[in-house]
């Protein structure tokens, strides 16, 4: 093969290089891109999950921190009580009689 030859071949592969390289870039900007979009959609369902959660806690007329403080200590039945404290009837007594 000629110098002029390969040179030629060397000037094609390497212009075939540059447009492949340039793909590269533009196609991992999109992926850049479509990751940022996936970590705010998975913070929008985590925190609806966190609205979801913080509601049937009150309604159950306990708090998120009533549920940590009980994990943390390890003892859960502070939120028994709890519960048991809301789901008794107003003006009921513990003792029946």
């Amino acid at each position: 093969m000629k110098k002029s030859t390969i040179d030629a071949a060397i000037s094609q592969e390497q212009a075939k290089l540059n447009t492949l390289t340039e793909k590269k870039s533009a196609i991992e900007e999109k992926m850049k891109k479509c990751r940022a979009e996936i970590a705010r959609l998975r913070l929008l369902y985590r925190n609806s999950q966190f609205d979801d959660l913080t509601e049937a806690l009150s309604n159950k007329g306990l708090s998120v921190d009533d549920v940590l403080a009980a994990l943390s200590s390890g003892d859960l039945s502070p939120l028994a009580e709890l519960l048991d404290g809301c789901e008794r009837p107003h003006g009921e007594d513990d003792e029946q009689i």
